[in-house]
């Protein structure tokens, strides 16, 4: 598996404060053996996985989920994606929580590459968490229509400002029944 680096700290978007082993997977890392890095996982209940898009490793993805999973029953997993790519043989298990940061136009991406149906849905169905960076009422109106569009339930939509934003978002977080969220900015990986 390709990866960046591998850190312990506590997780800062969704369930805040949970102390966790990291794994940043990205196609310029350096290549660690799953065997390693399942080992380095297993003494952790809580296992954190992003990158620009981890599942274009998915099948590493798989073997480490599955290994660890069985090495340590107690685990929880939280996968970062951009809900771009399909993951693979992991949707059996109930102890991966999705957090699928939908890209938006700024990302300048176009449509078909950022929002990608078939596999929103299947996020959907598994309850993951859509969070949507917001920094303006045009990307708000973005993320209204997308999650319309895919149907994504409002109880699983986290909408997350920037800095400058922060009382917009939540005045229509609260107005439509979203859930919101602001990363904590601790730097935890050194």
């Amino acid at each position: 598996m390709k990866i960046k680096t591998t850190y312990t700290g506590f997780t800062n978007i969704i369930n805040i404060g949970m102390h966790a082993f990291f794994i940043e997977v990205d196609n310029a890392g350096v290549e660690i053996d799953v065997k390693e890095l399942v080992k380095q996982s297993i003494h952790f209940n809580r296992v954190v996985i992003k990158g620009k898009e981890p599942f274009k490793e998915r099948e590493d993805l798989q073997k480490l989920v599955k290994s660890v999973t069985t090495a340590n029953p107690n685990v929880q997993f939280e996968i970062h994606t951009t809900g771009t790519v399909h993951p693979l043989g992991i949707g059996q298990f109930n102890n991966i929580i999705y957090n699928i940061f939908v890209k938006l136009k700024n990302s300048g991406e176009t449509y078909k590459d950022r929002i990608k149906p078939e596999i929103i849905n299947w996020f959907n169905t598994m309850n993951g968490n859509f969070i949507f960076k917001i920094s303006n009422n045009d990307e708000f109106d973005e993320s209204f229509s997308i999650i319309s569009d895919m149907g994504i339930k409002k109880s699983r939509v986290f909408l997350m400002p920037n800095q400058y934003t922060v009382k917009l978002i939540l005045e229509k977080a609260k107005y439509y029944g979203y859930n919101f969220t602001m990363p904590l900015e601790i730097e935890q990986n050194e």
